[in-house]
């Protein structure tokens, strides 16, 4: 027994509509860059998507797993470790995310300095001259 039977459908429909986005975001960018994301930011958001989506199917496969094992204290303890790196394996990709908004943060710091600084050089702006 890994998790509740309940559960294998929820984590099963989450499995597969994650997976699904990850394909539609892969579509989007051969399709044209529009969001103007650079390869790394793509290969930064595509790699914790997929550590996410190898969190998912651990946890859907916690009851394959662990289903037809005796129930001793040492396949408990077993049990209780692969969920608690199942769990655990969540914060990779929360500090890939962190780490992603302050490379966003960056970029707009500095694109909006450029602008700012192109402004007051009068570069974009039309003068007029009577």
């Amino acid at each position: 027994m890994g998790l509740p039977a309940y559960t294998q459908p929820f984590v099963l429909g989450m499995l597969l509509l994650f997976c699904a986005y990850l394909a539609y975001e892969v579509v989007r960018w051969r399709g044209g860059n529009r969001a103007e994301l650079t390869v790394g930011q793509f290969r930064r958001r595509m790699l914790g998507g997929l550590l996410l989506g190898l969190d998912l199917l651990m946890w859907y496969l916690a009851n394959p797993l662990f289903g037809g094992l005796p129930h001793t204290p040492k396949m408990a303890a077993w049990r209780l470790l692969y969920l608690l790196f199942a769990t655990l394996f969540v914060l990779v990709p929360m500090i890939l995310a962190v780490r992603e908004a302050a490379f966003v943060m960056r970029q707009y710091a500095r694109w909006k300095g450029e602008l700012i600084r192109g402004v007051g050089k009068g570069e974009g702006v039309e003068r007029r001259s009577e």
